[in-house]
């Protein structure tokens, strides 16, 4: 409740500070800061440096490009900040509340809606991997009964030849051999049936959410990785500078920076304003 009234009256005094601005007024603005800075950003386009005449020619550019950058703050400042200052001073109050309310009410709903989707993203990461077990498993006993499939074909025949050249029991031995070595086959393709007949795992899929499996890279060992940088096997674009931290070290002790390998200290020109 309190809130709420707080937000009333911001909004209240919102609509009486606010000031509208015509296109008329913004015509003449825009008008008067152009003739401010108009003339001095073409003898900015027009420079050419090529002695000390030119170079002090173009100081004095400088010099003109400052006063106007002056001159168009002021003109800001006089006829349009000063109208948003009183506005801004509500907004920020107002985005303050806005700002409290998320942190008190849709945070901890965010919070707890990555904490689902983690859940579910490792729920869903465990049954890939079971599934691909049961899958590799599968395959393997694919694999083994091909094989003893294959060797009961082989024995069947070799069987088989005996039985036709050999007389008496050795030739009856060698018949049985191939009809159990035909019963095996048939006992194989009954447990490749059922092998191949076994269920496949199926994703779960929710009513309210959505699975995608994502194909990224990782960095499994820093040092080769590097070293495929050096080696030239791998573009060295791929490893970034961040100058933000390299600037930290350096104004923290510029020597112990210069001490790093491959580091080295350049001199470069900046010209500013007096």
């Amino acid at each position: 409740m309190e809130d709420e009234m707080i937000e009333k009256k911001m909004t209240n005094e919102l609509t009486t500070t606010t000031t509208q601005l015509t296109d008329t007024d913004l015509v003449a603005i825009r008008q008067s800061g152009l003739s401010a800075t108009g003339t001095v950003i073409q003898e900015a386009n027009a420079l050419v440096i090529i002695d000390a005449d030119t170079y002090q020619a173009a100081d004095l550019v400088l010099f003109k490009i400052r006063s106007a950058r002056k001159t168009v703050e002021a003109l800001i400042e006089q006829e349009i900040t000063s109208i948003i200052k009183p506005i801004r001073k509500g907004l920020d109050r107002l985005y303050a509340i806005q700002r409290t309310m998320i942190a008190d009410l849709d945070t901890p709903l965010e919070t707890a809606e990555k904490t689902a989707k983690r859940k579910m993203a490792a729920f869903q990461d465990e049954e890939r991997r079971r599934a691909e077990e049961v899958a590799r498993k599968k395959r393997e006993e694919e694999a083994r009964l091909e094989r003893e499939r294959q060797d009961a074909v082989r024995r069947q025949q070799e069987a088989e030849e005996r039985a036709a050249q050999l007389k008496g029991a050795a030739g009856r031995r060698a018949a049985a051999e191939a009809e159990e070595a035909r019963q095996r086959q048939a006992q194989i393709e009954q447990e490749r049936q059922q092998v191949s007949a076994a269920p496949v795992a199926v994703p779960i899929r929710g009513a309210g959410s959505r699975v995608t499996l994502v194909k990224t890279w990782e960095i499994t060992d820093m040092i080769l990785f590097i070293a495929g940088v050096l080696s030239g096997e791998i573009p060295e674009t791929v490893l970034q500078v961040d100058k933000k931290v390299m600037d930290a070290y350096w104004d923290t002790d510029r020597g112990v920076v210069l001490s790093w390998s491959g580091v080295g200290m350049k001199e470069e020109t900046r010209v500013g304003g007096r």
